[in-house]
């Protein structure tokens, strides 16, 4: 299990993680030869799995029309953050470029991006909109210009590195120097010490974001000068130390480019500072997770996945740099049990929602994950593909003779060794056992070198108990043709602390098994028992046969017991899930005498998605329960909900103000998608008490008014905003009487949909 602090990583685990050279495939252990990426790649099991469907994602709308994307450089669409210049469109062309060789897919609109990219560019520079900066830059305004223009250049940074692209190139040495000849306007310390900015238009995000793209672009061209200022950038950058209430995401940006600058330049000016800063994360602000919230603050109800990637990459650079030897088990834990978890049905990424759960006198934050998520398509499914990509390539890597295995992924990969190819595979058997082949096509000898995570009991190759030094465990291989060898890293059920790795008296517990954190989805959990507030009693037998779920009985009220059972964060179905518990383990015979006497649990239904918004406030109810209610159609929440009959009413209650109120929504459930339209939808004047009756049988309401088609997706005056409508078939909609009769406070919306049978 990962520590409550870096100080603990040497002590409490077992492995040392090489050096990482991010963009030119190569790695350095301390002492040795560097390390590198294989030849080609395949990956394999779950990460292909999510890889593929994370790039399906960017291929789909809005992410499929090269309008949109461009949109925050040439602003051919009115689509949101388009003032954030490059930010979309850099990290398009990033995502698709690392993910595009390892999914074995052309993909024509990565060409049509690198191409396009630099005829928006400024005379000066820049990308994005005209600016006076001699006259006077303004923070609002020039701020997320500069976080996209980092974006952009760390993306045609990565690009340049994997493709002769003279034209890319040229732009990006273009962008490289309008940074350089900003510094006066920008570079100024008082934007640090005084002006400042926490979140995402403030100077300590945005401009410190300029790093890595700089360092990047000194390491590809040799220019010394673009090194000089991103160093200048991130010594300014260190003069903010408070970290309460700061993005994350734009924190770890900027630590990921200052790991960079040190391992560009060989010097160590910057990662005492970054280990120092991540030691405070670790102690005061990690989620039950291992992950972080959007902003520093536990209190802070959602995460980012862009944060959760950055996370992730500043744990193995800190690998890197450090030769700590819990940084592994960070990222992986991080990657599994938030990464993972946060990914949505469509394949993206975004936010996920967490409330606190109370146990005796005290409130835990992130005690649960609640029923709903919403995909950040601008940012966040774009940045977190990469890092899929970036895992399967760091599975397996080669150095002189010998072939390094971290189990990030199943992965398949070629290396050359001394004019010999070998190929090398690790597959996944079971909960905790692998396979690895080596093949070659004539005698071969190479050492494997198999990480012991800090997760596991041991290490056994054949049957045999091998000897880790330093985290590894080496194994001689002299062979012809095919060798197979099974890796077993026994493990067992660990109760740890809720944010740390022992459990502390009087304080709730996380449950893990392996590198898996579990949760209970309260979609195994019938109403009456789950934990809307408090932390539930669980009870776990301390021996399991199956991982995949991990049995347990579940105390409700009146002392009554329910059978139910914890899925790793990985494999949660949707819907909401509780992360901390007050367990117990018990023995096997005690648990299965108890189960005798449990109630079962509830059939868990068929899952739908709901997504709606509105210009106004709106509640939703599926089956007469409230389930969801929010505002606005800036973001739109996937709300989960299971069907457990099958017709089924969900009506939406909505009131607005606007000029022109509308509403608009899916439901989804499988393939089949109903959206809003007028021909599909029962609309009712609303009294300030809504008799029950309505949201179960809407033909019993009164005042029923006809529906009005507004427009849809790409329609004044919503424009391209709620992209997260695009490629559906919903129309904004609302009745031609705007506002309801004076005895009525809003409209109720009422639809009916199926669940066809199984």
């Amino acid at each position: 299990m990962f520590k409550g602090s870096l100080k603990n990583f040497t002590t409490s685990h077992y492995f040392v993680f090489m050096t990482f050279l991010l963009f030119n495939g190569q790695f350095s252990l301390y002492g040795a030869e560097p390390l590198r990426f294989g030849n080609k790649i395949e990956v394999q099991g779950e990460i292909q799995q999510r890889l593929n469907q994370a790039v399906q994602r960017l291929q789909s709308a809005p992410l499929d029309d090269i309008e949109f994307v461009l949109s925050d450089i040439n602003f051919q669409r009115q689509r949101r953050f388009t003032n954030y210049s490059g930010d979309v469109s850099g990290r398009m062309l990033g995502a698709l470029n690392s993910s595009a060789a390892l999914t074995k897919q052309e993909i024509p609109f990565l060409d049509l991006l690198r191409k396009e990219i630099p005829t928006f560019q400024k005379p000066d520079g820049h990308f994005g909109a005209e600016q006076d900066l001699e006259k006077q830059p303004n923070q609002e305004k020039d701020m997320p210009i500069l976080w996209g223009n980092g974006r952009m250049l760390l993306a045609m940074v990565e690009y340049c590195r994997d493709h002769n692209d003279p034209v890319l190139l040229q732009s990006a040495q273009k962008l490289g120097d309008y940074i350089i000849a900003t510094r006066k306007h920008f570079g100024k310390e008082e934007n640090f010490t005084r002006v400042g900015g926490l979140y995402s238009s403030g100077f300590t995000t945005c401009y410190p974001s300029l790093i890595d793209g700089l360092a990047g672009l000194g390491e590809i061209t040799g220019q010394k000068k673009y090194y000089d200022e991103a160093r200048h950038i991130a010594r300014l950058s260190l003069l903010d130390r408070e970290f309460a209430h700061h993005h994350s995401h734009g924190r770890l940006t900027a630590y990921r480019g200052m790991l960079d600058l040190d391992r560009f330049t060989g010097s160590d000016e910057f990662t005492p500072a970054v280990i120092a800063g991540c030691k405070i994360i670790c102690e005061k602000y990690l989620l039950p997770t291992g992950g972080v919230t959007e902003v520093f603050d536990l209190d802070h109800r959602r995460d980012e996945g862009c944060s959760e990637a950055d996370w992730i990459r500043v744990n193995l650079l800190l690998g890197q740099a450090t030769a700590e030897t819990g940084y592994l088990d960070m990222a992986e834990s991080v990657l599994r049990n938030q990464m993972l978890s946060d990914q949505l049905s469509n394949g993206g990424f975004g936010h996920v929602t967490f409330a606190p759960l109370q146990y005796g006198n005290q409130s835990f934050p992130g005690g649960k994950i609640l029923d709903f998520g919403t995909e950040a398509y601008w940012c966040c499914s774009m940045h977190s593909t990469q890092i899929l990509g970036d895992i399967a390539r760091w599975s397996i890597l080669q150095s002189n003779q010998a072939l390094w295995v971290t189990w990030l992924a199943e992965v398949r990969a070629q290396f050359s060794l001394e004019a010999q190819t070998i190929t090398a595979a690790v597959q996944k058997q079971g909960c905790d056992l692998w396979q690895v082949t080596l093949k070659s096509p004539s005698q071969a000898k190479t050492i494997l070198k198999l990480r012991v995570p800090g997760w596991a009991d041991a290490i056994r190759v054949d049957g045999k108990k091998r000897k880790a030094v330093n985290g590894w465990a080496d194994v001689p291989c002299d062979w012809t043709g095919e060798l197979k060898l099974e890796v077993q890293m026994p493990t067992r059920v660990k109760i740890v602390g809720a944010y740390q790795a022992e459990p502390i008296k009087d304080q709730p517990v996380r449950v893990f098994y392996g590198p898996d954190m579990y949760g209970l989805p309260e979609a195994l959990v019938t109403k009456e028992f789950r934990a809307d507030k408090f932390v539930p009693k669980i009870l776990i037998p301390n021996q399991i046969a199956d991982s995949e779920q991990i049995p347990i009985l579940l105390k409700g009220p009146d002392s009554r017991w329910q059978r139910s059972s914890l899925v790793p964060l990985s494999q949660c179905p949707p819907g909401g899930r509780v992360l901390l518990f007050d367990a117990e383990m018990i023995e096997p015979d005690s648990f299965q005498q108890l189960t005798h006497q449990a109630e079962p649990p509830p059939e868990m239904g068929t899952p739908a998605e709901i997504m709606f918004a509105c210009d106004g406030e709106y509640k939703i109810y599926m089956n007469g329960e409230k389930v969801f209610q929010h505002s606005g159609w800036v973001e739109s929440p996937r709300v989960s909900v299971y069907a457990r009959q099958k017709k089924n009413i969900l009506v939406v209650q909505a009131r607005s103000k606007a000029n022109r109120p509308a509403l608009i929504g899916t439901i989804q459930s499988g393939n089949r998608i109903i959206a809003t339209h007028p021909d599909q939808v029962t609309v009712l004047a609303c009294p300030e008490e809504i008799p029950h009756s309505w949201l179960t049988s809407p033909d019993q309401g009164q005042q029923k008014v006809a529906a009005t088609d507004l427009g849809g997706y790409g329609d004044s005056p919503w424009e391209y905003g709620p992209a997260q409508f695009a490629g559906t078939k919903a129309r904004w909609i609302w009745p031609a009487q705007i506002q309801p009769p004076s005895e009525y406070v809003g409209w109720l919306f009422c639809f009916v949909f199926e669940i066809p049978e199984k």
